[in-house]
């Protein structure tokens, strides 16, 4: 698999939604370098995705997925973004699960939405805004 980008934010945990039955229970992965990989498509097709995170100091893979639909991308508070993704860990081919990613800081996550942005058929956002640009639009009003 070619690289040609690699964004890298440090210091971001994971966390996932199994389904259990009919509950779903978050789980968490742990903490550790959340990188952003694109692939070189050979064609003229939209270059592919992918959100990897590895663990801190063992640099075990502890998320490994495509990114999916890049306009489904949503803010959880300041820090945080959720997303579904492939259970790289489920018994089951193609099973979804819900991810969240805490990040170290707004900037951060701004920065880690922009990169999975990129992959989405328009190329722009058309998801939440950020909260930057919320303060913007509120300042222009």
């Amino acid at each position: 698999m070619k690289q040609q980008d690699e964004k890298e934010t440090a210091g971001s945990s994971t966390s996932e939604s199994k389904a259990s039955g009919s509950k779903y229970k978050w789980t968490e992965r742990g903490m550790g370098s959340l990188r952003v990989l694109k692939k070189d498509s050979d064609d003229n097709a939209k270059a592919a995705g992918r959100i990897v995170v590895r663990m801190k100091g063992v640099w075990k893979v502890i998320l490994n997925t495509p990114i999916l639909d890049a306009d489904k991308y949503e803010l959880v508070g300041t820090k945080s973004v959720k997303f579904f993704g492939l259970d790289d860990e489920s018994d089951e081919e193609g099973q979804l699960a819900s991810y969240r990613v805490n990040l170290l800081s707004s900037e951060n996550q701004s920065e880690f939405l922009k990169a999975v942005k990129s992959f989405s058929p328009s190329g722009a956002s058309t998801a939440a805004p950020t909260p930057e640009a919320a303060a913007d639009k509120k300042e222009e009003a």
